[in-house]
């Protein structure tokens, strides 16, 4: 991770980043326009909560659609030739759902990303169903877990980590600590996120063919 970028989330976690998410949201957004730029035709999006917060971050790739015939006005009531304009199409290829530092440590908090990050999958895997496989990350502050959709032959869709069942009558973990086992700030933890960040791209380039 380069020096700037870094300091940006040593001073998100070093102010109110144990307890408030949207300190870590501008660090976040720099690390996903840095790894997936506009020039290859990604572009950031994000879904906002109802409180006013973002909900997740989602990564759309950008891809030629149809192109249809327009009017153009010329000024005075004055139609000119029709032109050709062209659309695009956007499709979810990726997601990061942020959460502060201290949801790392409560059971319930990370049982709760957890849910959270396995609703997204299965949304996005409905609507860009021409990907075999869409990663997905939960970020606890710096520390995060790496989510892998897989879709398979007969349609299904298997989901690794595999979900931990409840048993009513044991409070087990059913999100254990050990999924969210990289840190951006370990050199090892930032190899890891770019290199589901490239797994993402390589898995788009496989299937999406611009027209």
């Amino acid at each position: 991770m380069d020096t700037f970028l870094k300091k940006t989330f040593r001073y998100a976690q070093s102010h109110s980043g144990d307890t408030v998410e949207n300190v870590f949201y501008g660090p976040y957004n720099s690390l996903l326009i840095k790894l997936f730029p506009l020039e290859e035709n990604y572009t950031l999006g994000a879904k906002i909560a109802p409180t006013g917060e973002i909900d997740y971050f989602v990564v759309n790739k950008i891809t030629k659609a149809r192109r249809r015939d327009v009017r153009v006005e010329a000024g005075e009531g004055v139609v000119a030739d029709e032109a050709e304009e062209e659309d695009i199409d956007l499709h979810p290829v990726f997601i990061l759902e942020v959460k502060p530092s201290s949801h790392y440590t409560s059971n319930s908090t990370r049982k709760d990303a957890d849910l959270r990050v396995r609703s997204r999958l299965q949304n996005i895997a409905h609507r860009s169903q021409e990907l075999p496989v869409i990663w997905a990350i939960s970020a606890l502050g710096t520390r995060f877990a790496v989510y892998r959709c897989e879709r398979l032959d007969n349609g299904d869709l298997e989901v690794t980590p595999s979900p931990i069942s409840p048993d009513p009558t044991d409070l087990m973990d059913t999100a254990p600590q050990r999924w969210w086992s990289w840190d951006l700030m370990d050199p090892t933890g930032y190899a890891k996120f770019v290199e589901v960040s490239e797994r993402v791209m390589q898995s788009v380039s496989q299937i999406c063919v611009e027209n």
